[in-house]
């Protein structure tokens, strides 16, 4: 448990360090350095984990920082793609569905493609690959 609360505190004080980036080099280079990130080290960071709580601290940290690339600059990029006048519903409401429908649905989901596949037993291989 230690190491995830170390790593996510390492993961708040990357933050700000992305937003200065984003100031410098503006926000769609830095989602494209996440979405990078995301498909290079997804596979490697899940297949480098065992019982070590260093080891998990470690790929946590990695894949945090890279993740405060997409946490820290979400709010205002997808604020900037509506109006003033409609900012709030335009980015509230498909956000509430989409977390209603997918983050409802997930519990009961996941269990059941965990019986009814056999690509492994991780579940980011059976949601990337089944």
């Amino acid at each position: 448990m230690w190491a995830t609360v170390a790593a996510n505190l390492v993961f708040m004080a990357t933050l700000p360090l992305w937003g200065k980036l984003s100031d410098r080099f503006g926000r769609k280079p830095i989602f494209l350095t996440y979405g990078v990130a995301f498909v290079v080290l997804s596979f490697p960071l899940m297949a480098a984990l065992n019982n070590s709580a260093w080891r998990r601290f470690g790929i946590m940290v990695v894949a945090l920082f890279f993740l405060g690339a997409f946490v820290g600059k979400k709010p205002a990029y997808f604020a900037e793609l509506f109006p003033t006048a409609v900012r709030a519903s335009g980015i509230g409401v498909p956000y509430s569905f989409i977390a209603a429908i997918f983050g409802g649905t997930a519990p009961y989901i996941l269990p059941g493609s965990a019986a009814t596949t056999s690509c492994g037993s991780s579940p980011s291989t059976r949601s990337c690959w089944c």
